[in-house]
């Protein structure tokens, strides 16, 4: 006489899933399974597939191989006939999906973007969506569509900015601007950003006035002088009578917001030769 335990290991997704035994399986039925029996007189067991779920804990269930006399015990507790995976595979196991939880028609629209999420091991559920971009407020000035609606900056106010304002003839040549020292007309003027892109040209008027109305931001202001002339010694004085251009004819980068009239360019004209 011999005793003889029956046993099945099962491997699903990565995940080793380890079915009762026949000793396991009287544990949870009440039924006794060491008998002492004829080896050879012992008939094949029919089995039978069932996903176990463990009541109060359905996250842990898995599939087993019970024999079919202990079937209707683990059907009263809850347990269904069939492989956990058929019944409640929702995903391949470790397969990477695309996600997103924002409103419907955002993904893909302006900031928004979709996240991943991974297939756990049993193929029963994902994890947490990752790196996805949701919609939010708008933030004005940033020149992004940051709540994914199709439009940049709606609702927003944007602030302007008024720069200028004049190129003269500086005849004393001391970099001041004074009573009586006639502006220079048809100068070409020009508004550049912090890195260099033209915004804006403009020329100046027979009074050697200019005026750029744009939005507030840091930029250059670069006067265009013909070879008649140089430029005059810059900040020689305060901002309203001064010269704010270096010999390169750019100013200084200066953040403007609102109206500034201090930008002014003295030019000195450059002597010439005759008779050659």
């Amino acid at each position: 006489m011999r005793r003889i335990v029956l046993a099945m290991v099962m491997v699903v997704g990565g995940c080793v899933e380890q079915p009762v035994t026949d000793t396991e399986e009287a544990a949870l039925t009440g039924a006794t399974t060491e008998v002492e029996v004829e080896a050879d007189s012992i008939a094949p067991a029919r089995k039978v597939t069932i996903c176990h779920i463990p009541p109060g804990n359905p996250d842990a269930m898995n599939t087993l191989s019970v024999g079919e006399p202990s079937l209707s015990a683990h059907l009263a507790h809850g347990d269904l006939v069939g492989d956990c995976r058929s019944l409640f595979q929702v995903c391949e196991p470790d397969s990477i999906a695309s996600c997103y939880s924002g409103p419907a028609g955002t993904a893909g629209v302006g900031a928004c973007r979709a996240g991943t999420q991974r297939c756990d091991c049993g193929g029963m559920s994902y994890d947490t969506c990752r790196a996805e971009v949701l919609p939010r407020t708008e933030v004005c000035g940033n020149g992004i569509d940051d709540d994914c609606d199709g439009s940049t900056d709606e609702g927003c106010t944007v602030a302007n900015a008024v720069i200028g304002d004049r190129v003269w003839l500086d005849t004393s040549r001391d970099g001041i601007q004074d009573p009586g020292e006639p502006g220079i007309g048809g100068v070409t003027v020009r508004l550049l950003t912090g890195t260099g892109t033209l915004v804006a040209t403009t020329t100046t008027n027979t009074t050697g006035a200019f005026q750029f109305s744009v939005p507030a931001g840091s930029y250059y202001v670069q006067v265009v002088a013909s070879g008649l002339y140089r430029f005059s010694p810059p900040d020689m004085t305060g901002d309203a009578a001064d010269s704010d251009f270096g010999a390169d004819g750019l100013s200084p980068l200066t953040a403007f917001t609102g109206a500034n009239s201090s930008i002014d360019a003295g030019l000195l004209r450059v002597a010439t030769k005759l008779g050659r």
